[in-house]
């Protein structure tokens, strides 16, 4: 996958540019939390995908080189690692 395919991929599911140009997304949570902040940092060779911790702040999830990601037949996003 390029960096191109894969930009292309999460701007058609609701991601969206942030002012420091990183992907990113708002997902409404249930109970206590009432919103949780994601993001796709981006690289020339890679992605992290993380989440916004409100005390300490960004936390990486998973991370991969665009060489080792691929869409699924369901579309979704597969070759990540933690």
């Amino acid at each position: 996958m390029t960096r191109d395919e894969f930009v292309l991929w999460a701007q058609d599911r609701g991601w969206n540019w942030d002012h420091y140009g990183h992907l990113q997304k708002t997902v409404e949570m249930a109970r206590d939390i009432k919103e949780r902040q994601y993001r796709f940092k981006i690289s020339r060779i890679a992605v992290r995908y993380e989440v916004k911790a409100n005390d300490i702040g960004w936390i990486r999830l998973r991370s991969g080189y665009f060489k080792d990601l691929h869409i699924t037949p369901e579309g979704k996003l597969d070759g990540m690692t933690r």
